[in-house]
């Protein structure tokens, strides 16, 4: 009977502490400590971080982090279906590796473009940083990070002059994008991307013509 009575005291007791909670509950002080929760955040991940290929193995053991999120060069995959994709990419390299967040970047590739895109190219990018062992998304800035671009053609459209080694490979850097077999041997230009904070980045590019897929891709790629 003793039992029963104190399971029913602290039954009450925990009512009144949860009503006592919702009394006291203030949805701007939440709001308000979690922007600042999110804007520490944001300073730790926009820090340059050593590259995780030059972190031992036996440091992320002793840390506890998972030894398979340590990047140890450029990889690219396919994250979608290819047999249901419109644009299908065989190869895609840039270089050096790791990539120099100022200076000369060299870009191969070759892709099949199976219809001929003259709008209506949505795209969803994904962008993310790793920071001790963990993938953490950066928002959308500018028209940079993980952006929704509701059709890309238009800002396609703002490019200039298509880069001479395009024009000489016959590649389009404007929509109408023509069905083919696109390739670019090699190709060097000069960044500056000094903005970006070295480290490891993970971007997923998910492009959709209308209702049809156009592709998904990954591609992980550390800068310094």
């Amino acid at each position: 009977m003793k039992y029963c009575s104190s399971v029913v005291a602290f039954a009450f007791l925990a009512v009144g502490v949860a009503f006592a909670a919702v009394l006291h509950y203030d949805p701007l002080k939440i709001t308000s400590r979690l922007e600042s929760e999110m804007e520490d955040l944001m300073q730790l991940v926009m820090k340059p971080h050593t590259l995780s290929r030059y972190i031992p193995l036996e440091v992320y053991k002793k840390m506890g982090l998972n030894p398979s999120t340590r990047l140890t060069d450029y990889r690219w995959k396919n994250c979608g279906n290819p047999s249901m994709e419109n644009l299908i990419i065989n190869d895609i390299k840039f270089s050096p590796d790791p990539i120099s967040l100022a200076g000369t970047l060299t870009v191969s590739f070759s892709i099949n473009l199976k219809v001929t895109v003259a709008s209506q190219l949505k795209g969803v990018v994904l962008l993310e940083k790793q920071v001790a062992g963990s993938w953490i998304e950066l928002p959308c800035i500018g028209n940079i990070g993980s952006c929704t671009y509701d059709d890309i053609c238009p800002l396609l459209s703002q490019i200039g002059q298509c880069p001479p080694e395009f024009n000489a490979a016959g590649i389009p850097c404007k929509c109408p994008l023509n069905a083919g077999n696109y390739t670019l041997p090699g190709a060097s230009f000069e960044i500056d991307a000094s903005f970006l904070p070295s480290g490891d980045y993970h971007i997923r590019a998910n492009l959709t013509h209308g209702a049809v897929d156009g592709g998904c891709y990954d591609i992980y790629a550390s800068f310094a």
